[in-house]
């Protein structure tokens, strides 16, 4: 998933080479303006998710913009990029999430823009839950190394915990998240622990068996391999098994 940037620098050559040292990333620049009335404009227009803002421009100045644009409904992220070091205070004052001061490297940006981005993803994720509670459990939001990704949860078949990632399987493959099992089966009462370490998606239990060495497991639809179910959590998987 790519996320969307605005880009706010009365020169022109600045705002050209924030656009290169992006190419090739994860974020797509939708938007420039020349000054801060330009990009309060922009903004409201384009909805990105995340607003580059230099300090000094020509009218109203990248500081005024903020505050505005902080004030909108929805407002992005905001990331200062300025030649001056002495506005750090009244940047974040108007909750600024990034201050860099010019000339910018490709490395600090990129680190600003992801720090920027988590911030807002769990802004988003509160939001849709609030707002549409039964929306949210109709797919899996999953927090990946390119951003967002909606996983309907029919596709889901289980989930797996390893170290500090969880990888989801799918009906079409494999996707790695960051989120804990403790968060996603809060969220989605369809996902059901089997395991410490494992979640299934309850619409694909199709059996429960019990090994030669006298354990559990179960078996899902479209998943050639079983998966073995904790002692402490057999009666619950029996008791999922008959309301399926």
């Amino acid at each position: 998933m790519s996320h969307r940037l605005f880009i706010a620098d009365d020169e022109p050559l600045a705002r050209e080479r924030v656009i290169r040292l992006l190419a090739g990333s994860a974020y797509e620049v939708v938007g420039q303006a020349a000054n801060g009335e330009q990009a309060i404009q922009g903004i409201q227009q384009l909805k990105p998710d995340i607003a580059l803002l230099d300090i000094r421009m020509p009218g109203k100045d990248g500081l005024e913009a903020a505050q505005e644009i902080s004030n909108l409904p929805y407002p992005p992220a905001i990331i200062f990029l300025t030649a001056y070091d002495d506005y750090l205070m009244e940047a974040f004052q108007v909750n600024a999430q990034g201050y860099l001061l010019k000339p910018i490297r490709k490395e600090a940006l990129i680190t600003a823009i992801e720090k920027a981005t988590r911030v807002t993803q769990a802004q988003l994720n509160r939001l849709r839950e609030d707002l549409a509670p039964s929306e949210t459990r109709d797919y899996l939001i999953a927090h990946t190394a390119r951003g967002e990704q909606r996983i309907p949860l029919p596709e889901i078949l289980y989930l797996q915990a390893e170290l500090k990632y969880v990888t989801v399987y799918t009906l079409g493959g494999e996707v790695l998240t960051d989120q804990s099992l403790k968060d996603i089966e809060s969220q989605h009462s369809r996902l059901k622990r089997i395991h410490r370490h494992t979640l299934i998606n309850q619409q694909h239990l199709e059996a429960i068996e019990r090994t030669t060495d006298g354990g559990v497991q179960v078996r899902l639809r479209h998943l050639a391999e079983p998966l073995p179910v904790s002692r402490r959590m057999v009666a619950e998987v029996k008791l999922l098994l008959q309301r399926t």
